[in-house]
């Protein structure tokens, strides 16, 4: 497996966030790693980071998942 990173933001549009997790995930594959990687963003003030971090770690998680099942496929 790789790794796992979690970014949250409540600074940046969504947009701007999909493009940085793009980039990172971009950069750790240019050493053949893999990582899992769960994002949350927030325009709502209301909104707590506990609740972001669920989010990004349901993200990743679905992430991780997804990788080892077409790893199953190529078997």
């Amino acid at each position: 497996g790789g790794d796992e990173f979690i970014i949250l933001s409540n600074t940046c549009l969504e947009e701007e966030l999909l493009y940085i997790v793009k980039r990172f995930r971009s950069t750790i594959e240019k050493y053949n790693f893999s990582c899992s990687i769960g994002y949350s963003y927030s325009n709502n003030s209301n909104r707590s980071y506990q609740e972001m971090l669920i989010e990004a770690e349901k993200r990743m998680y679905k992430e991780k998942e997804e990788y080892y099942q077409n790893l199953d496929t190529l078997k």
